[in-house]
């Protein structure tokens, strides 16, 4: 499991088994966009420097279900939205082995587990 392996078995699942995974997911969502796909799209540039910890600060904060901003974000975007809450978020967690989020206990994996969790109102 995920938890189990250290950083350089952490390194070879992701070049052997995520980032193909997503590579062609992101590429199915938009071609275009995603045709340079690699490692620091979900990482960010400073991912060595952060010995690639996640949730990477570079990418968009998002906010909690029900929040006006997390209200907003998914009206203008959402197609981007459900494709990363529909497919990205449940094929990164399986991959990772790692349970699904619980709202109740706030374990598990979420967006939060890769983007930033935006300031509250």
């Amino acid at each position: 499991s995920w938890g189990a392996m250290d950083h350089r078995s952490r390194g070879q699942f992701m070049a052997e088994v995520i980032l193909p995974t997503l590579e062609t997911s992101f590429r199915e969502h938009d071609a275009e966009r995603y045709k340079d796909f690699s490692c620091t799209t979900c990482h960010g540039i400073s991912a060595r420097d952060r010995n690639f910890q996640m949730p990477n600060p570079d990418l968009l904060a998002l906010y909690p279900t029900g929040h006006s901003e997390q209200k907003r974000m998914v009206a203008e975007n959402r197609a981007m939205a459900t494709f990363m809450f529909q497919r990205v978020l449940p094929q990164v967690r399986d991959l990772l082995g790692q349970p699904e989020f619980n709202e109740q206990t706030g374990e598990g994996f979420s967006c939060f587990s890769c983007h930033p969790q935006g300031q509250a109102e």
